[in-house]
Parts: C-alpha cells; sequence; structure tokens
C-alpha cells in the first residue's frame, strides 16, 4: 500500500525526509502508546535498546563501568533522540535518568508525547521534546549531545547522508551515535516488509519501503565520511515465543535487522 500524499500545513520543511512519511506517521500518532497496538514492537524494543545504549557509552568511557550494575544507569548524559515520533524510547531513557531530548518534525506525535508527558512529573526534569527538523536543531546545538540514537528512523530518510550529516553534527567528538534499522537485503525485504506485513500482519502494511532499507557497511562508509568509527554492528531478531521483554535478541546475523553503533572521532 503506497503512502497518501502529504495534505498537512503543519509539517517543517526537512532535506532528508519526504514529507509523505512525516504524514504517515502524524495519521498514525493516536496508536503509538499502545503497547498491544501496532506499535507493540516499539514498546518490546525498549527491553534490548536501553542496555545496548547504556553497554555502548560504557565501552566508550562516556558512562562509569558500574553504571551497568545502576538502575539510573544514563545518569550524567545528554541524549538526542532524533525521529522520536510519539516518545516511547524517548520516556524510556528519561526513567533510567537520562537527559533526553525528543526530536520530531511531525507536529501531532511532538504533541502526542508532550500530552503523555504531561502528567509524569517525575519525567519532567530528565525529558523534553522539541518540534523541528534535525538540519534546524544541529545548527542550534553543535556538538552538544553524548549521544544521539536514530531507531527505526533511517529506515524512512530519504536522503540519508544529510541526516546522518546533522545527527553527527549534533554530537559531542567522542559521543556515539546509535542507529537501529533494516539492512537492504533480500532477507531485510522477507521479513520485515512481507513476512511482517503482509504474512502475519504484526507491522502495518505500508510502514516500510524496501528502497529505503540499507546496508551497515553503506552507513558506515556515510558516518566515516563525517568523521566516525565503527564501534560496534550486532544482528537483531525477533522470537514470537519469548516473553515481551525477552523478544528482540542480538544476533550474529546482521542482514535483516541490526543495531549499530559508531563514535565521532574526537
Amino acid at each position: 500500500m503506497p503512502k497518501p500524499k502529504s495534505d498537512a500545513s503543519d509539517q517543517l520543511a526537512a532535506k532528508s525526509i519526504n514529507p509523505d512519511e512525516i504524514d504517515w506517521f502524524n495519521k498514525m500518532a493516536h496508536e503509538w502508546w499502545d503497547p498491544n497496538g501496532v506499535m507493540h514492537m516499539l514498546h518490546d524494543y525498549n527491553h534490548l535498546r536501553i542496555p545496548w545504549i547504556r553497554d555502548g557509552l560504557i565501552a566508550t568511557k562516556i558512562l562509569p563501568a558500574d553504571a551497568k550494575n545502576k538502575p539510573n544507569c544514563l545518569e550524567g548524559t545528554l541524549i538526542l533522540d532524533a525521529g522520536c515520533g510519539g516518545g516511547v524510547l524517548t520516556e524510556a531513557i528519561g526513567r533510567v535518568k537520562g537527559k533526553v531530548v525528543g526530536l520530531d518534525c511531525a507536529k501531532q506525535l511532538i504533541d502526542l508525547a508532550e500530552d503523555h508527558l504531561a502528567p509524569q512529573d517525575d519525567l519532567k526534569a530528565y525529558v523534553s521534546y522539541c518540534c523541528e527538523t534535525i538540519e534546524e536543531h544541529c545548527v542550534k546545538n553543535p556538538n552538544k549531545y553524548d549521544a544521539v540514537v536514530a531507531s527505526e528512523v533511517l529506515e524512512h530518510i530519504d536522503d540519508k547522508a544529510a541526516f546522518l550529516d546533522c545527527c553527527v553534527k549534533a554530537l559531542k567528538p567522542g559521543g556515539s551515535i546509535f542507529i537501529t534499522t533494516i539492512s537492504k537485503t533480500f532477507m531485510g525485504w522477507f521479513i520485515a516488509k512481507l513476512w511482517a506485513e503482509y504474512i502475519t500482519g504484526i507491522i502495518r502494511r505500508g510502514s516500510h519501503e524496501f528502497k529505503l532499507f540499507i546496508t551497515p557497511n553503506d552507513v558506515m562508509k556515510i558516518l566515516k565520511e563525517f568523521n566516525c568509527r565503527k564501534e560496534r554492528v550486532r544482528g537483531v531478531r525477533y522470537d514470537f515465543f519469548r516473553r515481551r521483554e525477552k523478544k528482540f535478541q542480538f544476533s550474529s546475523y546482521s542482514g535483516v535487522a541490526y543495531t549499530l553503533q559508531a563514535v565521532k572521532n574526537k
């Protein structure tokens, strides 16, 4: 199912993302915080994403080694959640005391994220939201963040080089960019597109376009141009039969979905 042409009047211009993608996600705003709805995989993914970010920042000395055993494991970090959507990962970062800015140019999603945050007084000191493009944000906030996270975002971006360039510009030297996305391979298409959208229906049909998938090698080719080095790439698999907190698992195979951490050179 092709995405409808955008008719939203409140979208901000962005070089890197197609306005139709922004409109698509705006129209799904009401479903974002239902952990049993079409966005359930984002909620499940947090059980892997938070330890992954924590361990990556320990490995690069942004966090001390003992952060691994602390409930507030991201305390003392400043993180940008680029393409935060309705804030599922953003709030999870805030709950472990990372100070985080959720960034998205889909206004209805930022409104939703702020509404969800509003009654949670304990999170407000750690979580804030900003409705603007990454292009605008990096100009205002150069070399600012300990980490920039772009999770399940890159597969919706037209100009990946422009997007990643801006993410790196917002990152402190020595900071890390954390990416999760889908690999542009036959298995990436078969599992993430055909199987997930059309056979099992665990993802809404039309959510992904194969032409926007990208391999980890191609991501790193771009990032190396912006003075970043690879820290680690790991495959990810989804297990139907495990408990919710165990559904996402790291894998040695990165041909479907993967995580990638790269460090901005000092």
